[in-house]
């Protein structure tokens, strides 16, 4: 998918459109593909389109299932409980969710539901998370009034063939904007069934969990995304895993820990991996899109660093940070991922570096004392 940030922006626009949308019956539809014997794949074909799906994969044992990612919406959860009976008589015992963010584990619930003695595993951050006030955070701005607030001023926009930042809209992004508003009465029905469902089972740094014959190894690298992610790694098959730390075309950078992040891009690097599954995106078989991360956040983090060494504010900071060398071999000058990724990314990554450099908390636990 989401931190808080993208989470609102996307809740608060597709709730003031829902009135005039009609739903597209394969919003949520994965497409299957099978990466080694007993590993699946499951992913929709257009990682840009709203609301976003997170990629699945299934590992099959000789006693046993894992799911890592198992969803962000039940509809989600659904195809995946599907899927894995049409595999396999063989239980699911556990579900793993590479981090918190809702749009890849508030959609479990058919799954648990399907197999009710799995366990839910994730790393002890995001246990936390999801407990405390980054999914509180979230799950209220649902249903709150802010959507309400937002409404008047998306609907002047779009008339305006604006944006909501008042930047004017490509001819090439308008199909984009009528299927996000086609989709919308699809993704309410979803909200109104997700669930948190945080870890049974958490870990620190690594843990390793029997399938049988088969051993699925989880890593915790280090903060990059979010403070807990989880990577999982099939040694036996060299496939990687990597939820949000790697989303193609446009990375997240919400709340992230950008010179942290591309460390831990060197090491997933480091396991030679055969096949990448992003959290959101096609499947990588070689680096160049991580050397492009790494570079990037890399060169993020450097000038924030030396800008907040020179005193500079956040806002003089997020005018003088140059993407020039990067941007384009993101965006290959799309208009879509060219808004996406001011949005996702540049917007975000810089407040992340900044609160980075000055010891500033990015995902508190708790809510502020008013």
């Amino acid at each position: 998918m989401i931190a808080l940030a993208r989470a609102t922006f996307v809740t608060a626009l597709l709730l003031v459109l829902a009135a005039h949308a009609h739903a597209k019956n394969d919003l949520f539809d994965l497409e299957w593909k099978e990466l080694a014997p007993g590993v699946h794949v499951g992913q929709r074909p257009d990682p840009m389109r709203y609301p976003v799906v997170c990629n699945t994969v299934i590992v099959i044992g000789s006693d046993g299932v894992l799911v890592f990612d198992g969803g962000g919406f039940p509809t989600q959860g659904d195809q995946v409980a599907a899927k894995v009976k049409a595999l396999t008589p063989k239980p699911v015992k556990f579900i793993v969710i590479s981090h918190w963010h809702g749009d890849h584990n508030r959609g479990i619930s058919p799954i648990l539901d399907a197999y009710p003695g799995a366990q839910v595993v994730g790393h002890e951050f995001t246990k936390a998370a999801m407990l405390g006030a980054p999914m509180q955070r979230i799950h209220k701005a649902e249903v709150a009034g802010d959507a309400r607030d937002t409404a008047e001023a998306i609907r002047k926009a779009l008339a305006d063939n604006k944006f909501l930042d008042g930047s004017p809209l490509d001819p090439a992004e308008r199909p984009f904007f009528e299927r996000f508003v086609a989709d919308n009465v699809a993704h309410q029905a979803e909200l109104a069934r997700m669930k948190i469902t945080p870890p049974t089972i958490v870990f620190d740094k690594e843990l390793y969990l029997k399938l049988g014959d088969r051993t699925v190894e989880l890593r915790h690298f280090g903060p990059a995304n979010t403070k807990g992610d989880a990577v999982m790694l099939l040694r036996d098959a060299g496939i990687v895993a990597s939820g949000d730390i790697v989303v193609a075309p446009i990375p997240y950078a919400f709340g992230s820990y950008p010179s942290n992040w591309a460390d831990v891009l060197k090491q997933i690097k480091a396991t030679k991996y055969r096949v990448l599954v992003p959290g959101h995106g096609p499947l990588q078989s070689d680096a160049a899109y991580v050397d492009l991360l790494i570079e990037t956040l890399q060169s993020v983090a450097h000038q924030v660093n030396a800008l907040v060494t020179q005193g500079k504010s956040l806002d003089d900071i997020s005018k003088a940070v140059d993407f020039a060398k990067v941007e384009q071999r993101f965006t290959r000058n799309d208009p879509i991922l060219k808004r996406f990724f001011d949005l996702f990314f540049k917007q975000p990554v810089i407040p992340a570096a900044y609160n980075t450099a000055k010891g500033i908390e990015n995902e508190k636990l708790t809510e502020d004392a008013k």
